[in-house]
Protein backbone atom coordinates (compact mmCIF):
# COMPACT_ATOMS: atom_id res chain seq x y z
CA UNK A 1 0.00 0.00 0.00
CA UNK A 2 1.21 3.52 -0.74
CA UNK A 3 2.02 5.71 2.24
CA UNK A 4 0.40 9.15 2.43
CA UNK A 5 2.41 11.93 4.04
CA UNK A 6 1.47 15.59 4.54
CA UNK A 7 2.86 18.30 2.29
CA UNK A 8 4.73 21.39 3.44
CA UNK A 9 2.16 24.18 3.94
CA UNK A 10 2.33 26.82 1.15
CA UNK A 11 2.95 29.57 3.72
CA UNK A 12 6.23 27.92 4.68
CA UNK A 13 7.31 27.35 1.09
CA UNK A 14 6.67 31.01 0.33
CA UNK A 15 8.74 32.00 3.36
CA UNK A 16 11.75 30.56 1.49
CA UNK A 17 13.74 29.88 4.67
CA UNK A 18 13.38 26.13 4.89
CA UNK A 19 16.59 24.45 6.09
CA UNK A 20 18.44 22.31 3.56
CA UNK A 21 19.76 18.83 4.16
CA UNK A 22 23.42 18.88 5.30
CA UNK A 23 25.89 17.44 2.79
CA UNK A 24 27.05 14.69 5.15
CA UNK A 25 23.42 13.66 5.74
CA UNK A 26 22.90 13.50 1.96
CA UNK A 27 25.87 11.15 1.67
CA UNK A 28 24.63 8.98 4.56
CA UNK A 29 21.20 8.70 2.93
CA UNK A 30 22.86 7.76 -0.35
CA UNK A 31 24.65 4.92 1.41
CA UNK A 32 21.41 3.84 3.11
CA UNK A 33 19.61 3.68 -0.23
CA UNK A 34 22.43 1.83 -2.00
CA UNK A 35 22.06 -1.93 -1.53
CA UNK A 36 25.71 -2.37 -2.48
CA UNK A 37 27.05 0.16 0.06
CA UNK A 38 29.37 -1.29 2.71
CA UNK A 39 30.57 -0.29 6.14
CA UNK A 40 33.75 0.93 4.50
CA UNK A 41 31.78 3.28 2.24
CA UNK A 42 29.92 4.68 5.25
CA UNK A 43 33.16 5.01 7.23
CA UNK A 44 34.69 7.14 4.45
CA UNK A 45 31.65 9.46 4.47
CA UNK A 46 31.74 9.90 8.25
CA UNK A 47 35.52 10.33 8.27
CA UNK A 48 35.16 13.49 6.18
CA UNK A 49 33.27 15.16 9.07
CA UNK A 50 35.49 15.35 12.19
CA UNK A 51 32.65 16.47 14.48
CA UNK A 52 30.49 13.53 13.40
CA UNK A 53 33.40 11.12 13.77
CA UNK A 54 34.00 12.37 17.34
CA UNK A 55 30.35 11.83 18.28
CA UNK A 56 30.36 8.27 16.93
CA UNK A 57 33.48 7.45 18.93
CA UNK A 58 31.84 8.79 22.09
CA UNK A 59 28.71 6.82 21.28
CA UNK A 60 30.63 3.58 20.79
CA UNK A 61 32.34 4.07 24.18
CA UNK A 62 29.11 4.85 26.05
CA UNK A 63 27.64 2.24 28.37
CA UNK A 64 24.54 2.13 26.20
CA UNK A 65 26.53 0.82 23.19
CA UNK A 66 29.85 -0.46 24.54
CA UNK A 67 30.51 -4.18 24.87
CA UNK A 68 33.34 -3.65 27.36
CA UNK A 69 37.05 -4.10 26.82
CA UNK A 70 39.55 -1.43 25.87
CA UNK A 71 38.36 2.04 24.80
CA UNK A 72 37.57 2.44 21.11
CA UNK A 73 39.83 5.05 19.53
CA UNK A 74 39.36 4.58 15.80
CA UNK A 75 36.37 5.17 13.60
CA UNK A 76 36.83 1.77 11.96
CA UNK A 77 36.49 -0.03 15.32
CA UNK A 78 33.53 2.12 16.31
CA UNK A 79 31.72 1.35 13.06
CA UNK A 80 32.49 -2.36 13.32
CA UNK A 81 31.14 -2.52 16.87
CA UNK A 82 27.99 -0.49 16.31
CA UNK A 83 26.98 -2.22 13.07
CA UNK A 84 25.77 -0.82 9.77
CA UNK A 85 22.19 0.12 10.68
CA UNK A 86 23.09 1.79 13.98
CA UNK A 87 25.91 3.74 12.35
CA UNK A 88 23.61 4.86 9.54
CA UNK A 89 20.73 5.99 11.73
CA UNK A 90 22.72 7.46 14.61
CA UNK A 91 25.04 9.31 12.19
CA UNK A 92 21.97 10.62 10.37
CA UNK A 93 20.51 11.75 13.72
CA UNK A 94 23.70 13.64 14.62
CA UNK A 95 23.98 15.16 11.14
CA UNK A 96 20.38 16.39 11.08
CA UNK A 97 20.61 17.77 14.60
CA UNK A 98 23.85 19.55 13.74
CA UNK A 99 22.08 21.54 11.03
CA UNK A 100 19.55 23.07 13.44
CA UNK A 101 19.95 26.24 15.53
CA UNK A 102 20.78 25.92 19.22
CA UNK A 103 20.04 29.55 20.07
CA UNK A 104 16.90 31.67 19.73
CA UNK A 105 15.52 31.06 16.24
CA UNK A 106 12.80 33.70 16.49
CA UNK A 107 9.08 33.13 16.58
CA UNK A 108 8.88 32.95 20.37
CA UNK A 109 9.79 29.27 20.59
CA UNK A 110 11.76 28.21 23.66
CA UNK A 111 14.76 26.70 21.86
CA UNK A 112 16.32 25.35 25.06
CA UNK A 113 13.06 23.53 25.74
CA UNK A 114 13.04 22.30 22.14
CA UNK A 115 16.41 20.59 22.54
CA UNK A 116 15.53 19.19 25.95
CA UNK A 117 12.31 17.64 24.69
CA UNK A 118 13.91 16.39 21.47
CA UNK A 119 16.90 14.69 23.08
CA UNK A 120 14.96 13.27 26.03
CA UNK A 121 12.20 12.14 23.65
CA UNK A 122 14.80 10.35 21.51
CA UNK A 123 16.36 8.62 24.51
CA UNK A 124 12.92 7.76 25.92
CA UNK A 125 11.94 6.10 22.64
CA UNK A 126 15.18 4.16 22.30
CA UNK A 127 15.07 3.03 25.94
CA UNK A 128 11.47 1.84 25.64
CA UNK A 129 12.14 -0.13 22.45
CA UNK A 130 15.27 -1.63 23.98
CA UNK A 131 13.33 -2.83 27.03
CA UNK A 132 10.89 -4.54 24.67
CA UNK A 133 13.70 -6.29 22.76
CA UNK A 134 12.84 -4.46 19.53
CA UNK A 135 15.21 -4.22 16.57
CA UNK A 136 13.90 -0.71 15.82
CA UNK A 137 15.68 1.16 18.63
CA UNK A 138 17.68 3.37 16.27
CA UNK A 139 14.63 4.24 14.15
CA UNK A 140 12.84 5.20 17.36
CA UNK A 141 15.76 7.40 18.44
CA UNK A 142 15.81 9.31 15.15
CA UNK A 143 12.02 9.76 15.19
CA UNK A 144 12.10 11.05 18.76
CA UNK A 145 14.92 13.46 17.96
CA UNK A 146 13.21 14.85 14.85
CA UNK A 147 9.64 14.74 16.17
CA UNK A 148 9.49 18.46 16.99
CA UNK A 149 11.58 19.88 14.14
CA UNK A 150 8.41 21.36 12.65
CA UNK A 151 8.11 23.74 15.61
CA UNK A 152 11.62 25.04 15.05
CA UNK A 153 11.12 25.43 11.30
CA UNK A 154 7.74 27.15 11.61
CA UNK A 155 9.02 29.55 14.27
CA UNK A 156 12.03 30.38 12.10
CA UNK A 157 10.14 30.74 8.81
CA UNK A 158 7.00 32.50 10.10
CA UNK A 159 8.17 34.31 13.25
CA UNK A 160 5.47 36.98 13.19
CA UNK A 161 2.70 34.37 12.90
CA UNK A 162 4.17 31.86 15.33
CA UNK A 163 5.28 34.23 18.10
CA UNK A 164 1.77 35.02 19.45
CA UNK A 165 0.93 31.31 19.57
CA UNK A 166 4.19 30.46 21.31
CA UNK A 167 3.90 33.30 23.83
CA UNK A 168 0.34 32.31 24.74
CA UNK A 169 1.53 28.74 25.38
CA UNK A 170 4.61 29.64 27.42
CA UNK A 171 7.02 28.90 24.57
CA UNK A 172 5.71 25.43 23.70
CA UNK A 173 2.33 25.36 21.90
CA UNK A 174 0.31 22.19 21.45
CA UNK A 175 -0.65 20.86 18.01
CA UNK A 176 -4.22 22.03 18.59
CA UNK A 177 -3.09 25.56 19.44
CA UNK A 178 -0.90 25.68 16.32
CA UNK A 179 -3.67 24.38 14.07
CA UNK A 180 -6.21 26.86 15.46
CA UNK A 181 -3.90 29.83 14.87
CA UNK A 182 -2.08 28.82 11.69
CA UNK A 183 -4.32 26.34 9.89
CA UNK A 184 -1.64 23.61 10.15
CA UNK A 185 0.50 22.15 12.91
CA UNK A 186 4.13 21.31 13.43
CA UNK A 187 3.89 17.50 13.22
CA UNK A 188 2.77 17.80 9.61
CA UNK A 189 5.62 20.22 8.97
CA UNK A 190 8.13 17.83 10.58
CA UNK A 191 7.02 14.93 8.41
CA UNK A 192 6.79 16.97 5.21
CA UNK A 193 10.27 18.42 5.70
CA UNK A 194 11.88 15.03 6.35
CA UNK A 195 10.08 13.59 3.33
CA UNK A 196 11.34 16.50 1.18
CA UNK A 197 14.85 15.53 2.30
CA UNK A 198 14.20 12.04 0.84
CA UNK A 199 14.15 10.22 4.15
CA UNK A 200 12.29 6.93 3.62
CA UNK A 201 8.68 6.55 4.85
CA UNK A 202 9.76 4.08 7.56
CA UNK A 203 11.62 6.98 9.21
CA UNK A 204 9.13 9.73 8.39
CA UNK A 205 5.82 8.11 9.38
CA UNK A 206 6.68 7.69 13.09
CA UNK A 207 7.59 11.39 13.16
CA UNK A 208 4.32 12.29 11.43
CA UNK A 209 2.02 10.43 13.82
CA UNK A 210 3.78 9.94 17.19
CA UNK A 211 1.99 13.04 18.57
CA UNK A 212 -1.27 12.34 16.75
CA UNK A 213 -1.59 8.57 16.60
CA UNK A 214 -5.35 8.91 16.17
CA UNK A 215 -4.74 10.58 12.78
CA UNK A 216 -2.63 7.70 11.44
CA UNK A 217 -4.17 6.60 8.09
CA UNK A 218 -4.64 3.03 6.95
CA UNK A 219 -1.92 3.34 4.33
CA UNK A 220 1.04 3.54 6.71
CA UNK A 221 3.70 0.85 6.66
CA UNK A 222 3.19 -2.12 9.01
CA UNK A 223 6.35 -1.21 10.93
CA UNK A 224 5.01 2.33 11.43
CA UNK A 225 1.70 0.99 12.76
CA UNK A 226 3.72 -1.07 15.21
CA UNK A 227 6.12 1.73 16.17
CA UNK A 228 3.82 4.77 16.45
CA UNK A 229 1.89 3.65 19.60
CA UNK A 230 5.22 2.97 21.32
CA UNK A 231 6.55 6.36 20.22
CA UNK A 232 3.41 7.90 21.69
CA UNK A 233 4.17 6.25 25.04
CA UNK A 234 7.78 7.42 24.89
CA UNK A 235 6.66 11.00 24.25
CA UNK A 236 4.42 10.83 27.31
CA UNK A 237 7.44 9.67 29.32
CA UNK A 238 9.48 12.56 27.94
CA UNK A 239 6.72 15.02 28.81
CA UNK A 240 6.61 13.57 32.32
CA UNK A 241 10.35 14.17 32.54
CA UNK A 242 10.32 17.72 31.09
CA UNK A 243 7.19 19.44 32.38
CA UNK A 244 6.48 20.73 35.87
CA UNK A 245 2.81 19.83 35.39
CA UNK A 246 3.68 16.19 34.75
CA UNK A 247 0.67 14.51 36.37
CA UNK A 248 -1.60 14.29 33.28
CA UNK A 249 1.19 12.98 31.03
CA UNK A 250 2.28 10.43 33.60
CA UNK A 251 -1.30 9.24 34.13
CA UNK A 252 -1.65 8.66 30.39
CA UNK A 253 1.77 6.95 30.24
CA UNK A 254 0.95 4.65 33.16
CA UNK A 255 -2.43 3.70 31.71
CA UNK A 256 -0.83 3.07 28.31
CA UNK A 257 2.00 0.81 29.48
CA UNK A 258 -0.31 -1.09 31.83
CA UNK A 259 -2.82 -1.78 29.04
CA UNK A 260 -0.45 -2.29 26.11
CA UNK A 261 2.63 -3.78 27.77
CA UNK A 262 1.32 -5.19 31.05
CA UNK A 263 3.78 -3.12 33.08
CA UNK A 264 3.63 -2.78 36.84
CA UNK A 265 4.75 0.18 38.97
CA UNK A 266 8.10 -1.55 39.39
CA UNK A 267 8.52 -1.80 35.60
CA UNK A 268 7.84 1.93 35.33
CA UNK A 269 10.41 2.70 38.05
CA UNK A 270 13.06 0.63 36.24
CA UNK A 271 12.24 2.28 32.90
CA UNK A 272 12.63 5.81 34.28
CA UNK A 273 15.92 4.81 35.94
CA UNK A 274 17.21 3.47 32.59
CA UNK A 275 15.93 6.60 30.86
CA UNK A 276 17.89 8.75 33.31
CA UNK A 277 21.11 6.82 32.59
CA UNK A 278 20.58 7.19 28.85
CA UNK A 279 19.98 10.91 29.15
CA UNK A 280 23.17 11.28 31.18
CA UNK A 281 25.18 9.56 28.45
CA UNK A 282 23.64 10.96 25.28
CA UNK A 283 22.70 14.51 26.28
CA UNK A 284 26.33 15.73 26.16
CA UNK A 285 26.58 14.57 22.53
CA UNK A 286 23.95 17.21 21.73
CA UNK A 287 25.42 19.85 24.08
CA UNK A 288 22.33 19.57 26.27
CA UNK A 289 22.80 21.05 29.74
CA UNK A 290 21.87 18.75 32.62
CA UNK A 291 21.82 21.38 35.37
CA UNK A 292 19.12 21.11 38.04
CA UNK A 293 17.99 17.72 36.69
CA UNK A 294 15.69 15.84 39.06
CA UNK A 295 16.41 12.21 39.86
CA UNK A 296 14.06 9.51 38.51
CA UNK A 297 12.72 8.96 42.03
CA UNK A 298 11.93 12.66 42.41
CA UNK A 299 10.25 12.86 39.02
CA UNK A 300 8.07 9.81 39.69
CA UNK A 301 7.19 10.89 43.22
CA UNK A 302 6.09 14.31 41.94
CA UNK A 303 4.20 12.79 38.98
CA UNK A 304 2.34 10.32 41.20
CA UNK A 305 1.48 13.03 43.72
CA UNK A 306 0.08 15.24 40.97
CA UNK A 307 -1.83 12.30 39.49
CA UNK A 308 -3.37 11.55 42.89
CA UNK A 309 -4.43 15.17 43.29
CA UNK A 310 -6.07 15.10 39.87
CA UNK A 311 -7.99 11.95 40.79
CA UNK A 312 -9.14 13.44 44.08
CA UNK A 313 -10.22 16.64 42.35
CA UNK A 314 -12.05 14.61 39.70
CA UNK A 315 -13.83 12.58 42.35
CA UNK A 316 -14.92 15.75 44.15
CA UNK A 317 -16.01 17.52 40.94
CA UNK A 318 -17.07 14.80 38.50
CA UNK A 319 -18.12 17.27 35.82
CA UNK A 320 -14.71 18.96 35.77
CA UNK A 321 -12.35 16.21 34.73
CA UNK A 322 -8.75 16.66 33.65
CA UNK A 323 -10.00 16.07 30.13
CA UNK A 324 -12.53 18.89 30.30
CA UNK A 325 -16.21 18.63 29.45
CA UNK A 326 -15.68 18.12 25.74
CA UNK A 327 -13.00 15.52 26.38
CA UNK A 328 -15.25 13.66 28.81
CA UNK A 329 -18.11 13.70 26.34
CA UNK A 330 -15.87 12.39 23.58
CA UNK A 331 -14.53 9.67 25.87
CA UNK A 332 -17.97 8.48 26.97
CA UNK A 333 -19.54 8.63 23.50
CA UNK A 334 -16.72 7.14 21.42
CA UNK A 335 -15.85 3.51 20.80
CA UNK A 336 -12.15 3.35 21.82
CA UNK A 337 -11.14 0.85 19.12
CA UNK A 338 -12.80 2.24 15.98
CA UNK A 339 -13.09 5.92 17.08
CA UNK A 340 -16.70 5.91 15.88
CA UNK A 341 -19.71 6.74 18.01
CA UNK A 342 -20.58 4.01 20.50
CA UNK A 343 -23.98 2.42 21.17
CA UNK A 344 -24.92 5.09 23.72
CA UNK A 345 -24.18 7.92 21.30
CA UNK A 346 -26.08 6.08 18.55
CA UNK A 347 -29.18 5.72 20.73
CA UNK A 348 -29.06 9.40 21.69
CA UNK A 349 -28.61 10.57 18.07
CA UNK A 350 -31.35 8.31 16.71
CA UNK A 351 -33.65 9.27 19.58
CA UNK A 352 -33.33 12.97 18.80
CA UNK A 353 -34.21 12.46 15.15
CA UNK A 354 -37.12 10.19 16.01
CA UNK A 355 -38.51 12.77 18.43
CA UNK A 356 -38.17 15.56 15.85
CA UNK A 357 -40.19 13.56 13.30
CA UNK A 358 -42.78 12.00 15.59
CA UNK A 359 -46.37 12.30 14.33
CA UNK A 360 -45.23 14.06 11.21
CA UNK A 361 -44.21 13.29 7.65
CA UNK A 362 -40.93 14.61 6.26
CA UNK A 363 -40.04 15.15 2.62
CA UNK A 364 -36.86 13.09 3.03
CA UNK A 365 -36.68 9.88 4.99
CA UNK A 366 -34.76 8.89 8.12
CA UNK A 367 -32.60 5.94 7.13
CA UNK A 368 -30.55 3.19 8.75
CA UNK A 369 -27.71 1.26 7.15
CA UNK A 370 -26.59 -1.78 9.11
CA UNK A 371 -23.48 -3.72 8.15
CA UNK A 372 -21.70 -6.80 9.36
CA UNK A 373 -18.16 -7.94 8.51
CA UNK A 374 -18.39 -11.20 6.59
CA UNK A 375 -17.05 -14.31 8.38
CA UNK A 376 -15.39 -12.15 11.02
CA UNK A 377 -15.33 -14.86 13.69
CA UNK A 378 -13.55 -17.19 11.28
CA UNK A 379 -11.01 -14.42 10.51
CA UNK A 380 -10.41 -13.90 14.25
CA UNK A 381 -9.90 -17.60 14.86
CA UNK A 382 -7.52 -17.93 11.90
CA UNK A 383 -5.42 -14.80 12.43
CA UNK A 384 -5.86 -13.75 16.06
CA UNK A 385 -7.65 -10.99 17.90
CA UNK A 386 -5.04 -8.32 17.12
CA UNK A 387 -5.57 -8.83 13.40
CA UNK A 388 -9.32 -8.74 14.01
CA UNK A 389 -8.94 -5.42 15.82
CA UNK A 390 -7.05 -4.07 12.79
CA UNK A 391 -10.03 -5.03 10.62
CA UNK A 392 -12.44 -3.24 12.96
CA UNK A 393 -10.23 -0.15 12.95
CA UNK A 394 -10.13 -0.25 9.16
CA UNK A 395 -13.92 -0.42 8.89
CA UNK A 396 -14.20 2.44 11.38
CA UNK A 397 -11.84 4.51 9.22
CA UNK A 398 -13.87 3.81 6.07
CA UNK A 399 -17.17 4.72 7.73
CA UNK A 400 -15.73 7.91 9.18
CA UNK A 401 -14.40 9.07 5.81
CA UNK A 402 -17.11 7.83 3.43
CA UNK A 403 -20.25 9.10 5.18
CA UNK A 404 -21.74 12.59 5.12
CA UNK A 405 -21.23 15.11 7.92
CA UNK A 406 -24.92 14.98 8.83
CA UNK A 407 -24.84 11.15 9.15
CA UNK A 408 -23.72 9.29 12.26
CA UNK A 409 -21.56 6.17 11.92
CA UNK A 410 -21.42 3.99 15.04
CA UNK A 411 -20.16 0.65 16.23
CA UNK A 412 -23.28 -1.30 17.12
CA UNK A 413 -21.53 -4.19 18.80
CA UNK A 414 -18.90 -6.78 17.92
CA UNK A 415 -18.39 -6.67 14.15
CA UNK A 416 -21.71 -4.87 13.49
CA UNK A 417 -21.92 -1.18 12.57
CA UNK A 418 -24.79 1.22 11.94
CA UNK A 419 -25.02 4.46 9.96
CA UNK A 420 -27.96 6.76 10.72
CA UNK A 421 -28.86 8.96 7.75
CA UNK A 422 -31.23 11.80 8.75
CA UNK A 423 -32.10 12.86 5.20
CA UNK A 424 -32.16 10.14 2.55
CA UNK A 425 -34.27 7.77 0.42
CA UNK A 426 -33.89 4.15 -0.75
CA UNK A 427 -31.74 5.22 -3.70
CA UNK A 428 -29.43 7.23 -1.42
CA UNK A 429 -29.14 4.30 0.97
CA UNK A 430 -28.26 1.96 -1.88
CA UNK A 431 -25.61 4.37 -3.14
CA UNK A 432 -24.13 4.76 0.34
CA UNK A 433 -24.17 1.03 0.98
CA UNK A 434 -22.40 0.30 -2.30
CA UNK A 435 -19.83 3.03 -1.69
CA UNK A 436 -19.03 1.64 1.75
CA UNK A 437 -19.02 -1.95 0.49
CA UNK A 438 -16.52 -1.19 -2.27
CA UNK A 439 -14.33 0.90 0.04
CA UNK A 440 -14.08 -1.91 2.60
CA UNK A 441 -13.45 -4.51 -0.10
CA UNK A 442 -10.68 -2.32 -1.51
CA UNK A 443 -8.78 -1.94 1.78
CA UNK A 444 -6.19 -4.36 3.13
CA UNK A 445 -4.83 -5.17 6.57
CA UNK A 446 -1.39 -6.60 7.23
CA UNK A 447 -1.38 -10.04 8.88
CA UNK A 448 1.96 -11.75 9.46
CA UNK A 449 3.54 -9.65 6.73
CA UNK A 450 0.82 -10.38 4.16
CA UNK A 451 -2.05 -8.20 2.94
CA UNK A 452 -5.51 -9.57 3.72
CA UNK A 453 -8.90 -8.35 2.52
CA UNK A 454 -12.33 -8.63 4.07
CA UNK A 455 -15.83 -7.87 2.84
CA UNK A 456 -19.03 -6.73 4.51
CA UNK A 457 -22.75 -7.22 3.96
CA UNK A 458 -25.27 -4.37 4.21
CA UNK A 459 -28.95 -3.98 4.93
CA UNK A 460 -30.81 -0.65 4.83
CA UNK A 461 -34.26 0.80 5.39
CA UNK A 462 -35.84 4.24 5.73
CA UNK A 463 -39.13 5.93 6.55
CA UNK A 464 -40.60 9.40 6.12
CA UNK A 465 -43.08 8.95 9.00
CA UNK A 466 -42.46 8.26 12.69
CA UNK A 467 -45.56 7.63 14.77
CA UNK A 468 -44.09 6.28 18.00
CA UNK A 469 -40.76 5.82 19.75
CA UNK A 470 -40.91 2.11 18.93
CA UNK A 471 -40.66 2.95 15.23
CA UNK A 472 -36.94 3.49 15.71
CA UNK A 473 -36.54 -0.09 16.90
CA UNK A 474 -38.66 -1.30 14.01
CA UNK A 475 -36.46 0.62 11.57
CA UNK A 476 -33.36 -1.03 13.02
CA UNK A 477 -35.00 -4.46 12.82
CA UNK A 478 -35.99 -3.82 9.20
CA UNK A 479 -32.41 -2.90 8.29
CA UNK A 480 -31.26 -6.03 10.12
CA UNK A 481 -33.75 -8.13 8.12
CA UNK A 482 -32.30 -6.82 4.84
CA UNK A 483 -28.78 -7.41 6.16
CA UNK A 484 -29.76 -11.06 6.68
CA UNK A 485 -31.04 -11.14 3.09
CA UNK A 486 -27.67 -9.80 1.87
CA UNK A 487 -25.91 -12.66 3.65
CA UNK A 488 -28.38 -15.23 2.32
CA UNK A 489 -27.82 -13.95 -1.21
CA UNK A 490 -24.06 -14.48 -1.10
CA UNK A 491 -22.57 -11.79 1.21
CA UNK A 492 -20.54 -8.74 0.12
CA UNK A 493 -23.70 -7.05 -1.14
CA UNK A 494 -26.23 -4.42 -0.09
CA UNK A 495 -29.99 -5.09 0.16
CA UNK A 496 -32.36 -2.14 0.67
CA UNK A 497 -36.03 -1.98 1.73
CA UNK A 498 -37.59 -0.31 -1.34
CA UNK A 499 -40.32 1.76 0.33
CA UNK A 500 -40.23 4.96 2.39
CA UNK A 501 -42.73 3.94 5.08
CA UNK A 502 -42.49 1.16 7.64
CA UNK A 503 -44.48 -2.00 6.73
CA UNK A 504 -47.29 -1.39 9.24
CA UNK A 505 -47.85 2.10 7.83
CA UNK A 506 -47.47 1.19 4.15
Amino acid sequence: MTSTLPEIPPALIQADKLPSLPLVATEILRCMQDDDATLEDLTRVIGRDPALEKKLLELANSAMFSTGGSPITTLQRAVAQLGLKTVELMSLSFALAGALPTQDAGGGLDVAQYWQRSVIGAVAARTLLARLGSHETDEAFLAGLMGHIGKLVTAQCLPDDYAPVARAAGGWPSLAQEAAALGFHSSDVSAALLASWSLPPRLVEPVAYMLQAEAMPLGVLPESRRLVPLMQLAQLAATTHCEEERGPAFAAFQAGVEERLGWTSEDIDVYFAELDLGIGELAPLFSLSLEDRLSPAEILADARLQMTRIRLRTAAEPTKTALGKEGLREQTETDPLTKLANRSALDEFLGRHLAARRNGTAARALGIVKLDIDRFQHFNEAHGREAGDDVLRMVGYVLAHETRKLDLAARYGGEEFVVVCPETNPFGLKALGERLRKAIEGQTVMVDGRERRVTASFGAACTTRIGAASDGEQLLELADHYLAKAKENGRNRCEVYPKMQLPDAA
